[in-house]
């Protein structure tokens, strides 16, 4: 029985643990290939994490500018440098919810006056200076990430006119009941 095996050891077939040596090859280029591809998953989903974080902090500080334009702030600005803080709790709580992942950290508009048409506005308004009274404010807002880790903030420092009609003798009643005239302005 020796010389059976012994035998058999000398008759070997020379391709016989190629098979072997080809699988752990291609076993090591499938886990290579498979560990690039989880890097890559990864790194989008950090990435489209990032870039949501990132457009709730450039919603707030735009929400802040279209807040700072609503009758019911810019009515409250009567004289020239008049600011008003948007980051008052009784503002911000309009567009900013609190304890959210974002937040509004500077935040003002402030009345610089009215005046006569702005530069290039007929390329925005085909009736620009047609009987009307432009408003000019400038707004600044910062918002940024509640999140410590994260250090991103976006910013919006913006002039900013608003066109009002110029109204001249047209008959206005008022609350208390009294009729009249308005004044030419409108501002």
């Amino acid at each position: 029985m020796l010389l059976f095996f012994e035998y058999r050891l000398k008759k070997r077939d020379p391709q016989r643990g190629m098979a072997l040596i080809l699988c752990i090859g291609f076993l090591a280029l499938l886990s290579v290939l498979g560990a690039f591809v989880m890097d890559m998953t990864t790194r989008d989903i950090k990435l489209s994490g990032k870039a949501k974080v990132s457009g709730s902090i450039f919603r707030v500080a735009d929400q802040a500018v279209e807040y700072a334009l609503s009758p019911s702030v810019y009515g409250s600005l009567t004289g020239v440098g008049d600011t008003v803080d948007l980051t008052v709790s009784t503002h911000k709580d309009v567009f900013v919810t609190p304890g959210g992942p974002t937040d509004l950290f500077v935040g003002s508009v402030t009345y610089e006056g009215y005046g006569g048409t702005p530069a290039n506005s007929d390329q925005f308004d085909t009736t620009a200076s047609a009987g009307k009274v432009y408003r000019y404010f400038h707004v600044y807002a910062e918002a940024g990430s509640t999140n410590t880790a994260i250090t991103e903030r976006h910013f919006i420092d913006a002039q900013l006119a608003q066109a009002f009609p110029t109204v001249t003798n047209v008959p206005v009643t008022y609350a208390s009941g009294k009729q009249g005239v308005s004044a030419a302005g409108g501002n």
